[in-house]
């Protein structure tokens, strides 16, 4: 696996959920990332492409944009998939969502909170920051090299 970064600008719009599912999973596989990450990452960018555009769709700049970014560990043992989702929506981190009440029944468990709970049990960390204008939520997936 080469280190390597790649990122594309989409309008957040639903009709362009795809096209950044074929970007993640393109830039994945250039950056040999092995098919079951990728997998993974494309449930992990539909996922966030579509909070965006259902909750959090600015009224100013109303892009989205996604960044595939592989680093190799030092040890050269894994390397780590980092996928990036910006938009220029209101201040909103997912991360301070309580988890969901995985143990109650569905009919009485609260809607929302489960998507990100499965992208933050899916990717090995997740973390969001506000960065000027913007929501930056990062996830960061370890690459057994094999």
């Amino acid at each position: 696996m080469k280190p390597c970064a790649a990122s594309l600008i989409l309008p957040a719009e639903i009709d362009h959920l795809h096209e950044a599912q074929r970007f993640v999973r393109h830039q994945a596989e250039r950056m040999g990332v092995p098919e079951k990450f990728c997998s993974t990452l494309e449930l992990v960018i539909e996922e966030l492409f579509v909070n965006i555009v259902d909750h959090g769709r600015p009224a100013v700049n109303t892009d989205v944009e996604v960044q595939c970014v592989l680093e190799e560990c030092s040890d050269n043992s894994m390397a780590i998939f980092a996928l990036s989702i910006r938009d220029w929506g209101a201040p909103f981190n997912p991360l301070e969502r309580d988890a969901p009440a995985l143990g109650v029944d569905i009919e009485e468990r609260s809607i929302g909170g489960l998507g990100i709970y499965l992208i933050s049990k899916m990717a090995g960390r997740c973390t969001y920051v506000r960065d000027g204008e913007s929501n930056l939520f990062q996830t960061f997936l370890e690459i057994p090299k094999s």
